[in-house]
C-alpha cells in the first residue's frame, strides 16, 4: 500500500463567477465566467486523490464561493474527504448570509475562514463593515479559524490586458518567476485533475470565452495536468518540481498597480471599452 503524499495546498474552485471585478485576477474572475460545480462533481472530482495526497489545507473558493447555493454540504463533504486537511473557506464575504448554517459548520468541522477585501474605498468599507461583523460574531459563536486578509494591499499585475486581448508577460525567466510568485504552492484541482497554479488552470477558462486570444497563449494551454491514474512517483515528481517552463507567463517582477473599484460591474467595463462605432 502507498502512502499518501503530504502537500501544502490543494484549492478547488466551486463556483467560476464572481460578483467582483478585480483587476488583473490570477484566476480570471474578473473576466465574466461562470459555472457552479455540483455536489456530485464536487465529489467525482476529490475522490480519487483522496488515497493519494493529503492536502495540510484543502481550500474552496473562486470565483466567489458563496455563489453556490451547496456550499455549506461542499465544506461537509470535503472533511469527510479529507478528515486530516484544514478545510478552509476563502470568500469576499458579500453573499455569505445565503448560508444561513455556514458558520456552524465550520465550527463542526474545524474548519477556517478567509474574508477578503478588495478595495478600501466609502462605498466598499460600507458593504465589508456589514459582513465582517456577521463573520465576527460568527466566529465567537463557532469557533472556527478566521483570517481578515487585505487583499488590495499586496495585489500586483498577474497578467496584460484582459478579456479576448489578455497577454501572459513571457518575461524569458520562469524560474524569477517562481520565485516571486504568489500562487507557487495553490495547486488546483480541477475537472479532475490537477494543476500547478491559478493562472495555468483558469487561462482554459479564458480560452474557451475568447476563442481568439493570442497565440502567445498556446505553449500555456498544452500545458498536461496531473492525472490521477499518475503513479506515485509521478505524482511525487509533480508536487516536488518547483520552477516549470510555464512559469513564464507569469511576470519577473510583479507590477504593484492602483486597481479600478471592483464594485464597477463587468457590463459596465465592457461598454467603457468598446470602441465607438
Amino acid at each position: 500500500m502507498h502512502l499518501k503524499i503530504p502537500i501544502h495546498t490543494l484549492e478547488i474552485h466551486v463556483a467560476n463567477a464572481c460578483n467582483l471585478t478585480c483587476e488583473s485576477c490570477s484566476h480570471f474572475s474578473n473576466n465574466g465566467h461562470k459555472g457552479v460545480l455540483s455536489l456530485e462533481e464536487f465529489e467525482k472530482w476529490c475522490a480519487p486523490w483522496t488515497g493519494k495526497i493529503t492536502p495540510k489545507h484543502f481550500r474552496l473558493l473562486g470565483g466567489e464561493p458563496t455563489i453556490n447555493p451547496q456550499l455549506t454540504a461542499m465544506l461537509l463533504r470535503a472533511h469527510e474527504l479529507w478528515p486530516n486537511s484544514k478545510i478552509c473557506l476563502t470568500t469576499n464575504g458579500f453573499f455569505l448570509d445565503r448560508h444561513p448554517g455556514i458558520y456552524e459548520v465550520l465550527g463542526k468541522i474545524g474548519g477556517e475562514l478567509t474574508l477578503t477585501k478588495h478595495d478600501f474605498t466609502p462605498e466598499y468599507d460600507e458593504k465589508y463593515n456589514v459582513f465582517k461583523q456577521a463573520v465576527l460574531a460568527g466566529k465567537a459563536k463557532h469557533n472556527f479559524s478566521l483570517n481578515l486578509e487585505i487583499s488590495y494591499k499586496r495585489w500586483s499585475r498577474r497578467h496584460k490586458g484582459e478579456g479576448a486581448g489578455v497577454m501572459p508577460f513571457n518575461d524569458g525567466d520562469p524560474k524569477k518567476a517562481f520565485k516571486k510568485c504568489a500562487c507557487r504552492r495553490c495547486h488546483q484541482l480541477f475537472r479532475g485533475k490537477i494543476w500547478k497554479c491559478p493562472p495555468i488552470t483558469y487561462i482554459n477558462l479564458q480560452k474557451e470565452k475568447f476563442p481568439n486570444i493570442s497565440s502567445e497563449w498556446d505553449p500555456y494551454l498544452t500545458y498536461e495536468p496531473l492525472d490521477p491514474s499518475a503513479t506515485q512517483m509521478q505524482t511525487l515528481k509533480f508536487f516536488t518540481t518547483r520552477t516549470e517552463s510555464i512559469c513564464a507567463m507569469c511576470p519577473v517582477s510583479p507590477q504593484r498597480f492602483d486597481k479600478r473599484s471592483p464594485l464597477i460591474p463587468l457590463g459596465e467595463l465592457n461598454k467603457a471599452n468598446t470602441p465607438a462605432a
